[in-house]
């Protein structure tokens, strides 16, 4: 029985884990096998996550704005960020509702997440999502620091 998590979600977590998999079940390491990020929640119903692969190539200019394309694609495609509005939509169920965003199309759109807190850990599984030219369930697994 999903239980409701209400005020133990406030925090900050640590990823430590996140697997993948399309429509057929097969992995897919959108973010690699080592990804890392952070995911904040308020005790006033705000959120923030931060996600990343690892050791991303450097630019090769220090100043900000001046990526080449290739390394601003490769930046835009090795991190993802949001933040926004929450709440538990119904017992085990967080409803993040985005409000500003790396990616532009995520912006106004409702995300569910289905959690699981067990000690200090807290999962979460996303509903299929569109990335590329599949269905993707994410399921990540976070630490309150």
């Amino acid at each position: 029985m999903k239980t409701f998590i209400g005020k133990h979600l406030i925090g900050a977590w640590r990823l430590i884990g996140c697997t993948d998999q399309d429509q057929h079940g097969h992995p897919v390491n959108f973010f690699g096998t080592a990804t890392t990020g952070m995911l904040i929640y308020d005790d006033k119903g705000n959120m923030s996550v931060q996600m990343m692969v690892p050791d991303r190539a450097l630019f090769s200019s220090a100043a900000i704005g001046t990526g080449t394309p290739e390394e601003t694609h490769a930046a835009f495609h090795g991190y993802n960020a949001y933040y926004g509005r929450y709440h538990e939509e119904t017992p085990g169920e967080i409803l993040h509702v985005v409000e500003g965003s790396l990616f532009p199309n995520f912006i106004g759109i409702r995300f569910v997440r289905h959690a699981e807190l067990v000690d200090d850990e807290l999962t979460l599984i996303t509903p299929p999502l569109p990335v590329r030219d599949q269905q993707v369930v994410f399921r990540l697994v976070w630490k309150r620091l």
